[in-house]
């Protein structure tokens, strides 16, 4: 007879196998729960919304050369990916601009705004139209480009979008852009490859042209200055003479040992290349000469002959200045001989000059 202090085995099994089938039972009972079949979470409610912004840093950093400037797009569309499906951002604005470099400047392309709740993974962006005005820097060396699509068709980018959680619980989307994965100066082109579009386009560069005078004639002193009328530059890059002046200009050059220089061309922007020589085109040209020649000082004014153009043409020193631009200098020789003489019929005193612009003469003052 067991003892009323010492609990029956048998009553123990029953309470066990009952809370056991009570467990089983229980697990195969249909659940409460309240989870969609979708499988969403259910603790995000239908049409839930965040705050989200958009912004994208340029990362190009191609080997060899160094680059700055900035790509335009306009007529833009925005898409988030959310692993199934693009959600079109339908407040975007439509341009954005974007410094090219190492990726410290970033541009907004969608300011905070409201999307739906969801895991975003991919940025797609399409661009009607877009531009890149690049600056490089290669070998100390400057040049510029202005970059255009090589076809009518939308820029259309895909990036994986790093997601940053803010302090508030927004969201900032980040993705980085390789306008120039590779790039390379070739002739007058860069040569490239990024992710908008690969291709070649003509460069431009900075260059001045500046001209002295080296004018020496043994015996004699000379002074004075020699002015062009119609002026026209065209300059070789050993293949083709380029034009670099708008339109006929009119320039002075001092007359001396070349120490003067006067400006032909300001800086201006010019097709990038490897330029040998320049060409002078003159309508006219006048030389206001001062000579002091056997203790005597003449004076004279000496045109170029009538109805004939002025032509020269001389090698180019080039000099890569600290910014990279270029500054071209000419030297001209107006001068290489000179005559005084008295005309034995009319007793005047002639002064007949040889140079870079040919035979000339004309009647002296003393």
């Amino acid at each position: 007879m067991p003892s009323a202090d010492i609990p029956d085995i048998r009553v123990l099994r029953r309470i066990s196998f009952a809370a056991v089938a009570a467990a089983l039972l229980a697990g195969c009972a249909p659940s409460d729960s309240t989870a969609p079949a979708d499988g969403s979470d259910p603790s995000i409610p239908p049409g839930a919304s965040m705050s989200a912004s958009l912004v994208v840093a340029d990362v190009s950093q191609p080997a060899g050369l160094s680059l700055s400037g900035t790509v335009e797009f306009s007529g833009l569309t925005v898409e988030l990916w959310d692993g199934e499906e693009w959600y079109t951002l339908a407040d975007a604005p439509t341009s954005a601009t974007v410094e090219l470099g190492e990726g410290a400047a970033e541009a907004t392309l969608v300011p905070a705004t409201e999307i739906p709740v969801g895991e975003y993974t991919q940025v797609r962006f399409t661009a009607s139209e877009a531009e890149v005005n690049v600056s490089v820097q290669v070998n100390d060396h400057s040049f510029s480009a202005q970059i255009q699509p090589p076809t009518d068709q939308p820029i259309v980018v895909e990036k994986d979008v790093e997601v940053i959680v803010n302090d508030d619980g927004s969201r900032t989307l980040r993705i980085k852009l390789r306008t120039f994965r590779s790039a390379a100066v070739s002739g007058g082109s860069l040569v490239f490859d990024g992710d908008l579009w690969s291709g070649a386009a003509s460069m431009a560069m900075s260059a001045s042209l500046v001209a002295s005078d080296a004018s020496t004639i043994a015996g004699a002193e000379v002074s004075g200055t020699v002015t062009f009328d119609g002026l026209a530059i065209e300059l070789w890059d050993g293949e083709q003479w380029l034009t670099v002046s708008d339109e006929p200009t009119t320039a002075s050059v001092a007359l001396g040992d070349g120490a003067a220089e006067a400006t032909l061309m300001p800086a201006s922007e010019i097709p990038a290349g490897d330029y040998e020589k320049v060409r002078l085109t003159a309508t006219a040209a006048v030389i206001d000469l001062t000579v002091v020649m056997d203790g005597k000082e003449y004076s004279a004014q000496i045109p170029s002959p009538a109805g004939e153009s002025v032509v020269i043409e001389k090698e180019l020193e080039v000099i890569v200045n600290e910014d990279g631009s270029r500054a071209f200098r000419v030297e001209l020789v107006c001068l290489r001989s000179l005559d005084v003489a008295v005309d034995p019929d009319s007793g005047e005193i002639l002064v007949t000059v040889s140079g870079d612009l040919g035979t000339a003469q004309a009647t002296a003052s003393p």
